[in-house]
């Protein structure tokens, strides 16, 4: 769309006043990572104007304010209504470089042919379950961020030829719910949740303070009331007593009547019948007090939960589990992802595990079995793959050694303060000739596209998506995590363009031995870099002709390892010259044994016709 001044102008219509264009144009460098809350805001703007029948007015006025509208408000469509009403509105949208990879993600693209692999994936169908809401919607927003591998890798396999619907082809079964795209949406309901409580917090205590006025108001009027009603008894008192005074009869004794000791049915004494104001009830006959107790869980903001549900309802949800008691089946947990579902060890043990890190914090290495499970490549977004990739300059151009700008001990939250090998990072490189080191910086693209090497330092866990930024920006990648598993080491040398350095040993000697690498090895090492960057770009939803890389690729090469490793342990599915049913059973009376069959079923016939006989005796 060619920005016309005309289209500048954002003074305001019928609708949309030029207030709220000013605001909308803070959301112009946010609104591919903004958050879906943020979203649904754009998209309810955009449906406005569409029903006052006031959108090309406005385009007129501001046409590039309704563009970042309709582009900002495109994925929660998507979320809230479904692939088909965003991609309605896709055909709306300008030709923008940030949405290159939406026409792909809502299913307007060619099906891709899986590399050409023979392993068939049985998807299951979650979108109609999950008490948290829809478990798998929502593509292009739980896309964005290094966890959008959740909704990525289950989208490529339904638009590829590998999918299968038939279960007893299926090599996998493939279990699609967004566990971190779920949490974040959570966390906004959460948020709402909070401000309501807020908000009825303060009318509780509003209404607290009201009630507090009235009441001691009416203490107030009470005790001036006694006050009033003592003085009265006191001269009736005294009345009583001069009148008795008078009085010189002796009256005839009279025994005062017997107290009832056996209560009514029903009768509590006063104490007990102030406790059931409580929050308990009596049970008949009076004798205890039983509390009532909530014994429900509500799943909303709880992801274990969530998991629980799907587990205990299996053989509706996941009917193809008993096949291989769930060893078949895939589940992807992207950053501690399983910490959001302790309870896995009890229901998925043995299941295949896709996740961005071999050790997982405050889950340990049980959380990861080579055997069975895959390291993958957390997700760069797109808009930010594209731009490291324009400043990724050749190796004679970068004037800097190397680089780390990212959240430390003295920069950023309070769970980053004991992260010794970053602090050491900032102590150490601060002010060195050539070294480039801080927290977030405006031009942080452009110094990894003029650095050699890119720090990577361990975060919160062992990996980081520093690692897989640094191949898109050219950088050579410094791995600082001791516990940090690579993804596809098995198809891929990374001796060839990286270095693992121990993280006790982040000083000056990893300065000068940066510095004293040759510009040859350099220029090899930087080759390599861009050589291998295919693998971790998970926006390769075609294949390119001739090309085998990427991290759908490599997924599928590791799963085919797999499978051929399964197929040599013992079960039912390994087996070997044995005929299929149907020819078993039509051939029940063949012997393979004899060595003519005609002569045993002849012999068999004579055998029946003898028993015929002599049951005829």
């Amino acid at each position: 769309m060619a920005a016309s001044p005309s289209l500048l102008r954002c003074l305001g219509g019928s609708v949309v006043t030029a207030d709220q264009w000013a605001a909308v144009k803070n959301m112009v460098d946010s609104w591919v990572d903004m958050e879906l809350k943020h979203a649904r805001i754009l998209a309810r703007f955009y449906s406005t104007l569409v029903e006052a029948d006031a959108v090309e007015e406005h385009i007129q006025d501001c046409g590039y304010g309704v563009a970042v509208v309709m582009m900002g408000g495109v994925r929660a469509v998507d979320y809230d209504y479904g692939q088909d009403a965003a991609a309605e509105e896709l055909g709306w949208l300008p030709d923008t470089k940030d949405l290159v990879i939406y026409p792909s993600l809502l299913g307007l693209e060619p099906t891709h042919h899986c590399y050409g692999t023979s392993l068939r994936f049985y998807i299951y169908e979650l979108r109609d379950w999950s008490p948290a809401g829809n478990a798998e919607r929502g593509v292009l927003h739980c896309q964005h961020g290094q966890w959008g591998m959740e909704a990525l890798i289950p989208y490529w396999f339904r638009r590829g030829s590998c999918q299968t619907r038939d279960p007893e082809e299926a090599d996998y079964f493939l279990v699609p719910w967004h566990t971190w795209s779920s949490k974040m949406t959570q966390e906004e309901k959460q948020d709402a949740v909070q401000k309501r409580k807020a908000d009825a917090e303060e009318r509780k205590t509003k209404k607290a303070e009201e009630c507090e006025a009235k009441k001691a108001k009416r203490e107030a009027d009470r005790k001036a009331k006694l006050e009033k009603q003592a003085q009265i008894n006191l001269a009736k008192q005294k009345l009583a007593d001069a009148q008795n005074a008078l009085k010189n009869i002796r009256t005839k004794h009279r025994p005062a009547k017997k107290a009832n000791y056996y209560r009514r049915a029903g009768h509590r004494e006063p104490e007990i019948r102030a406790s059931r104001r409580g929050r308990g009830e009596w049970r008949a006959g009076g004798d205890r007090m039983i509390f009532r107790m909530n014994q429900s869980r509500e799943p909303i903001g709880d992801i274990s939960a969530v998991y629980l549900d799907l587990m205990r309802r299996k053989d509706e949800l996941l009917p193809h589990w008993s096949r291989q008691l769930g060893r078949d089946h895939i589940f992807i947990f992207s950053d501690q992802g399983m910490n959001y579902f302790p309870e896995w060890r009890d229901y998925i043990s043995h299941s295949v595990f896709l996740t961005t890190e071999a050790l997982t914090p405050g889950c340990g290495p049980s959380c990861y079995n080579p055997w069975k499970d895959l390291v993958l490549p957390g997700h760069p977004d797109y808009f930010r793959f594209r731009r490291m990739m324009e400043v990724n300059l050749p190796t004679d151009q970068r004037d800097l050694l190397f680089n780390f700008h990212g959240r430390h001990p003295g920069f950023g939250p309070s769970y980053y303060k004991d992260n010794v090998v970053r602090g050491k990072i900032i102590d150490t490189f601060t002010g060195v000739h050539g070294v480039s080191v801080g927290g977030f910086v405006e031009g942080y693209f452009e110094i990894m596209g003029a650095s050699h090497f890119c720090l990577v330092p361990m975060g919160t866990s062992s990996w980081t998506n520093h690692l897989y930024e640094s191949f898109f920006a050219g950088c050579i990648p410094v791995i600082l995590s001791d516990d940090f598993g690579v993804p596809f080491d098995g198809d891929i040398r990374w001796e060839d363009f990286s270095i693992k350095w121990p993280m006790a040993d982040v000083d000056m000697d990893l300065y000068y031995h940066l510095l004293s690498i040759p510009s040859g090895t350099l220029r090899r090492m930087k080759a390599a870099v861009d050589a291998h960057a295919c693998w971790f770009d998970y926006h390769q939803v075609l294949e390119q002709e001739g090309q085998k890389c990427s991290p759908y690729y490599g997924l599928l090469r590791s799963l085919e390892r797999r499978s051929l490793a399964w197929a040599r342990l013992p079960g039912p599915r390994n087996l070997w010259n044995h005929p299929q049913r149907e020819d078993y059973v039509l051939n029940r009376r063949y012997r393979p044994w004899a060595s003519d069959s005609a002569t045993v079923m002849q012999q068999e016939s004579s055998d029946s016709d003898e028993e015929e006989s002599t049951d005829g005796r």
